[in-house]
């Protein structure tokens, strides 16, 4: 299935993107479930160093999350950059 990204606010295509199907999206779904074991025996301190990287790799990214977010939804770039923000809370 074909799927398109579409700005709201000029009506620009962003780009068009496979859909993954039903397959994958169970294959997916599989393995997030076999990882919940693995997760569930870390420590707090191994878990928040996973959290931690995340938190960096968005704040790196910021600026690229944000021109997506704006591209996708037709949000201005300052009300994107605040949804990030509220993310990194």
């Amino acid at each position: 299935m074909q799927l398109v990204s579409i700005n709201p606010y000029t009506e620009e295509i962003n780009g068009t993107f496979e859909g993954i199907g039903i397959d994958r999206c169970e294959a997916a779904v599989s393995r997030a479930r076999a990882a919940l074991p693995s997760w569930q025996r870390l420590t707090v301190v191994e878990r928040l160093r996973f959290l931690k990287e995340i938190i960096d790799q968005l704040e790196r990214r910021k600026p690229d999350w944000a021109r997506l977010i704006t591209s996708e939804m037709g949000k201005p770039i300052r009300q994107a950059r605040s949804e990030i923000d509220k993310c990194l809370q």
